[in-house]
C-alpha cells in the first residue's frame, strides 16, 4: 500500500456503528483524506472474533488491536499492512471495582502502573 486512499479499493470489514474502534478508524481515515462514503464495507459485525473469521477467510480487511491479533500473526493466519501516514491511536481507561483491590487483581493493577508510560507510548499501527 502507498497510502491511505489505496484502502477504498479493498473490502473492508468493520465494527457495527458505534463501536469505539470504528469511531477511531472512521476519524483517522477522514484526517487522512479518505472519502468514507467510497469505502467498500459490506461487512459490518459486532465482535472482533465474527471480524477475524472473516479476515482469515480471505471476504476482506479488518481493523484490529495489534493486542487482539496476536495469535493469529504468530501463527501467519493474518498479517499486519503497514499503511505510509496512517497511525491509529487509542485512549484507553482503568475501570475498577469501588472498595480496594486484593489479591491477584490488585497485583496486575501495582504491575500496570508501574510500566504506565510505557504503556502510554504504544500506539496501534494498522
Amino acid at each position: 500500500m502507498k497510502s491511505v486512499r489505496d484502502l477504498e479499493a479493498l473490502p473492508l470489514i468493520w465494527r457495527e456503528s458505534g463501536a469505539g474502534t470504528r469511531a477511531v478508524v472512521e476519524s483517522v481515515l477522514k484526517d487522512g483524506g479518505v472519502n468514507l462514503r467510497k469505502l467498500d464495507q459490506r461487512f459490518e459485525l459486532g465482535s472482533t472474533e465474527a471480524i477475524k473469521s472473516l479476515v482469515i477467510g480471505g471476504l476482506g480487511v479488518g481493523f484490529f488491536s495489534c493486542w487482539d491479533i496476536q495469535q493469529e500473526i504468530a501463527m501467519g493466519l493474518v498479517r499486519q499492512i503497514n499503511i505510509p501516514g496512517l497511525r491509529i491511536q487509542r485512549m484507553f481507561s482503568w475501570g475498577l471495582p469501588s472498595g480496594e483491590l486484593g489479591g491477584l487483581p490488585a497485583e496486575f493493577y501495582r504491575f500496570a502502573n508501574s510500566i504506565r508510560s510505557e504503556l502510554s507510548a504504544v500506539s496501534v499501527r494498522i
